[in-house]
């Protein structure tokens, strides 16, 4: 890499590989739009050497895990096509969390017993959004309920919005 990273090339095409290992007969498309994975590889096509489109790919990555709802995301950069050195392609294999989280516990703590119950959807529309709700009721007057939602990068804006309500 050290000795061809300055090389000029660009990217051709960035072939994405989805997996759901949820999905009914085995993996298939995700629930993730595609122009929420898109707008965080627009640098890499941008890129004009190897070593610039190695650290878009890094950043896109980064942006792609913070997003929350990928159980695993891999990048590889090939050679492509061989009848011009210039150009490379990416082959991405990106695989989802599930959709859900269920959590429950239960608690004593002095004269107070307690059970809490919390469940989470996360990129059930496809936009990388989550929505939480929980509950905690006690024997005494510990009561708490809440629910959250977080969308990341609303319009493709470089900011999250969230909201929660509690009691």
């Amino acid at each position: 890499f050290e000795a061809i990273k300055g090389r000029p090339c660009r990217v051709d095409r960035i072939e994405k590989l989805y997996e759901r290992p949820d999905a009914p007969g085995g993996p298939r498309n995700v629930r993730t739009r595609s122009h929420v994975i898109d707008r965080e590889l627009d640098r890499v096509y941008e890129a004009e050497s190897l070593e610039e489109i190695h650290v878009a790919l890094e950043e896109a990555g980064r942006n792609l895990q913070q997003l929350g709802i990928f159980r695993s995301l891999h990048m590889i950069v090939h050679e492509q096509p061989e009848d011009d050195p210039e150009l490379v392609s990416v082959v991405m294999n990106v695989q989802e969390k599930n959709w859900y989280k269920l959590h429950a516990a239960t608690y004593v703590q002095g004269n107070e017993t307690a059970c809490e119950l919390g469940l989470g959807f996360h990129n059930v529309s496809g936009y990388a959004e989550h929505l939480v709700v929980s509950g905690e009721i006690g024997s005494e007057k510990s009561n708490q309920f809440s629910a959250s939602f977080e969308q990341p990068k609303p319009f493709d804006l470089p900011i999250t919005v969230s909201t929660r309500v509690f009691q």
